[in-house]
């Protein structure tokens, strides 16, 4: 079955290949950029198999990596309509790898079935997921994580995290700049246009008087003005770049991060792989001109090229440490906003004055208790071939930096904690920090990720190695956990109310599907409960992105601009969209025929709409900053 996709993907990609060498890199890139930014608008929404972000991302990576025709023309709109029809039949090959046919999963171990469960759920996240982070968070991951190695950067790379940072506020205030100008020279166009209408049809002029009566007036100016700001849009001069960052570095950077059209199609062989589009997210034009499709493709980039750096030096342990740290301190926080008076939290707390067995954080309300392990590793890619990718995934989930690791560590703790009579626990300088009475009456691990971690986080039962007693811990990347526990507290709930989905949270594994682990989360404070187990234990519960739009109304509700949403309509389209891609993906799969969907538990969720950053373009469509527009 592999063999027969793989021959697909081929023949496509090199379809799509030659469709972009067919017109020019500026304009591809300029559709892109235009594409990019309308998803931007309207929060890269959508009920497709795949990601219109992660498309984009292929189909600009697939125009670097082919060399342009002479005399190519633009791109017209038809043709950018069949590279999206090309990109999606290679994501839906991809996808084919990763579904089995009823008729092949009969007959399956529970291990085959496990890891094939595995893997198609990490890809069709892979492939579905949008943007995970708003541009306030990739910032503070930078300013948090690279900068404090600006040093080694300096002396790996020629440039640093901070020169990047530089380089993004130089790129974004030019793009704000270009945006302000295509505004005010439409509406000075629209205000000519009406005044000249308004001229030709009081003098009655002939067409011919027209034509030149148009020559002498402002209207054919203010047209050009616009189309000229129009094809400025995104592009940038290299002298701005040698003017913020100097032109040494600025080399540098474009050495690293530029790159022209004509890579090797070996540069980006499969989909899975990084887009070069964000790998290289600056455009070189020629020596004086460059572009820059989406600034956002920098934050990206710089995992691409500086995770390698610390991973071979000498600094790889104190940037592995760094980023635990950083997350620690933020659970630490979250922990304390949330819990208030209510509790106590402690962070960094070992069982024994000689520092071992460290917990990362814990926390306690009354004879409850809270114990979160961080494990802020980055996840890596998985391979093109399902049977390698579940291999990795399982590893990575098994390591001393993944989610079982954590899990067993606040397992330990669990246990002391229900069955001492006295708590006496330590500060890693030895200072007793817990000294009081025991046992606990109720006990939560909860494992904190650094990064989304998927299916395999949000459905614990596919690989976590537990005792069968046991509950199972809330596995939860840190992102979601703030927005979660942000969430509780702007509805006015308790921490009892956290314990109470703690607890019923435990019990899903198995038993549920979400692709987003706010999608659970919200359920539960829009209905201060989760829903009851179905009787037939292959019945499985469904979240959907309906369930998270509770955290775009807090965020919404905090910038003073309440946001208004009509749910039955979001949902009825959720699952309109739904059943489309369900018939596509029977039809490749062989199957009959699909049941209606039911309207409260839809089958298969999309990606939920992210929050809105400070300097993400407005969602109302200004097309200015959002903290100068609606959360201003």
């Amino acid at each position: 079955m592999h063999e027969e996709q793989a021959t697909a993907i081929a023949t496509y990609t090199q379809q799509l290949r030659e469709l972009m060498a067919q017109c020019t890199m500026l304009s591809i890139a300029q559709s892109a950029a235009a594409e990019l930014w309308m998803l931007l608008q309207r929060g890269f929404g959508g009920v497709d198999m795949h990601s219109p972000y992660r498309q984009v991302c292929h189909i600009l990576g697939m125009a670097l990596t082919s060399q342009e025709r002479p005399h190519a023309p633009p791109i017209t709109k038809e043709q950018w309509q069949k590279a999206k029809e090309l990109s999606t039949r290679i994501f839906d090959q991809y996808g084919l790898m990763y579904f089995r046919k009823p008729s092949e999963m009969q007959g399956l171990s529970d291990d085959e079935r496990r890891r094939i469960e595995v893997t198609m759920g990490m890809f069709l996240q892979y492939l579905g997921a949008p943007p995970m982070r708003s541009e306030d968070q990739l910032l503070a991951r930078v300013k948090a994580l690279y900068v404090p190695f600006d040093d080694l950067l300096r002396r790996e790379l020629g440039f640093s995290a901070s020169d990047l940072l530089r380089l993004l506020d130089c790129i974004k205030d030019i793009v704000e700049g270009q945006f302000d100008r295509v505004v005010s020279t439409y509406h000075y166009a629209a205000d000519c246009h009406k005044q000249f209408m308004a001229l030709w049809n009081a003098k009655g002029w002939s067409l011919e008087r027209t034509r030149a009566e148009a020559k002498r007036h402002p209207v054919g100016q203010a047209i050009r003005e616009n189309m000229d700001a129009m094809q400025n849009l995104w592009r940038l001069r290299r002298a701005d770049l040698d003017r913020e960052v100097g032109a040494g570095v600025a080399d540098r950077m474009l050495a690293l991060l530029g790159t022209g059209r004509g890579l090797e199609a070996d540069a980006y062989k499969y989909a899975t792989d990084p887009s070069p589009a964000v790998r290289y997210p600056l455009l070189v034009l020629d020596e004086d001109a460059l572009f820059c499709a989406s600034h956002s493709f920098l934050y990206y980039a710089v995992e691409l090229h500086f995770d390698p750096v610390f991973s071979r030096s000498e600094e790889a342990h104190r940037f592995f440490e760094t980023r635990d740290t950083w997350v620690e301190r933020r659970v630490a926080a979250t922990f304390a906003s949330f819990l208030g008076k209510d509790g106590t939290v402690w962070q960094g707390v070992c069982e024994t004055s000689d520092a071992q067995f460290e917990h990362d954080v814990v926390a306690r309300v009354g004879r409850t208790w809270l114990v979160a392990e961080v494990k802020a590793a980055p996840v890596r890619r998985s391979f093109f071939d399902p049977d390698r990718a579940f291999v990795r995934i399982r590893d990575d989930f098994r390591s001393d930096r993944g989610i079982q690791k954590a899990y067993e560590q606040g397992e330990r703790f669990r246990h002391i904690l229900l069955t001492s009579n006295q708590f006496r626990f330590f500060s890693t300088d030895g200072s007793l920090v817990i000294d009081q009475p025991g046992p606990a009456k109720e006990v939560f691990v909860i494992c904190v990720t650094g990064e989304f971690w998927g299916n395999v986080a949000i459905a614990l039962s596919l690989l976590l190695e537990k005792s069968e007693n046991a509950p199972y811990p809330w596995a939860v990347c840190i992102d979601d956990l703030e927005a979660f526990l942000k969430g509780l507290k702007a509805w006015g709930k308790s921490p009892d109310d956290l314990f109470t989905f703690l607890r019923q949270r435990s019990t899903l594994h198995g038993r549920s599907f979400s692709e987003d682990e706010l999608n659970i989360a919200g359920s539960f404070i829009e209905h201060g409960a989760l829903p009851a187990l179905p009787n037939d234990p292959k019945t499985l519960l469904l979240f959907t992105p309906e369930n998270s739009s509770v955290f775009d109304e807090v965020f919404f509700e905090e910038q003073g601009t309440p946001l208004k949403r009509n749910r039955d309509q979001e949902l009825q389209k959720y699952i309109r969209g739904l059943r489309d891609s369900a018939e596509q993906i029977a039809g490749y799969i062989g199957m009959s025929s699909i049941p209606s969907p039911n309207a409260k538990t839809p089958t298969v969720p999309q990606p939920p709409r992210r929050k809105v950053g400070r300097n993400a373009p407005c969602p109302c469509g200004s097309r200015r900053k959002y903290k100068r527009c609606c959360g201003g």
